[in-house]
């Protein structure tokens, strides 16, 4: 009877165990989900800022090559002259070479981000695996260092049965 008491608050302890490595698990698990909806997030506000500041670039331009074509106009000159289309030309290939770097950068970014979320998702899963193979052990630890008292308590077929 005593032994019985034994075994039962060691499986006991080992199903409890068990449980709550894989509960933990989860967890980790879980704040690897929102780690990676969180780098999603990040993805999304940095294309979204790249945009916001490539369309600045182009208000910029379109502000400087009003200017120059003021300028021009209020000075008389032909907007069209080899010089003021060149200026323009000029103007517009440095805009568009800022503006190329901004996607870039905006690219970049986020795929920074993109890698960083599935590095996360890949992390929750490796914590989810580690988890479960855990408690597997747990419980395969627990069967085979009692397996002589689990024979002993009422042998081991009926014993095995009752603890699944």
């Amino acid at each position: 009877m005593g032994e019985t008491a034994v075994l039962a608050i060691a499986a006991v302890a080992a199903a409890a165990s068990a449980t709550m490595t894989v509960a933990s698990a989860s967890q980790a698990q879980g704040a690897a989900k929102i780690q990676r909806q969180q780098y999603e997030e990040e993805k999304r506000a940095s294309a979204l800022a790249a945009a916001q500041e490539e369309a600045d670039k182009r208000r910029e331009l379109n502000a400087v090559l009003s200017a120059q074509d003021a300028l021009r106009a209020g000075r008389g000159l032909d907007l069209m002259s080899g010089t003021g289309d060149a200026i323009r030309r000029d103007s517009v290939e440095q805009a568009e070479n800022d503006i190329l770097t901004i996607r870039l950068n905006g690219d970049r970014q986020a795929r920074r981000y993109d890698l960083a979320g599935q590095q996360a998702k890949a992390q929750g899963n490796q914590a989810a695996m580690s988890g479960y193979a855990s408690a597997a052990s747990t419980v395969g630890s627990f069967a085979t260092n009692n397996r002589g008292l689990m024979s002993r308590s009422g042998g081991s077929s009926s014993g095995a049965s009752g603890m699944g």
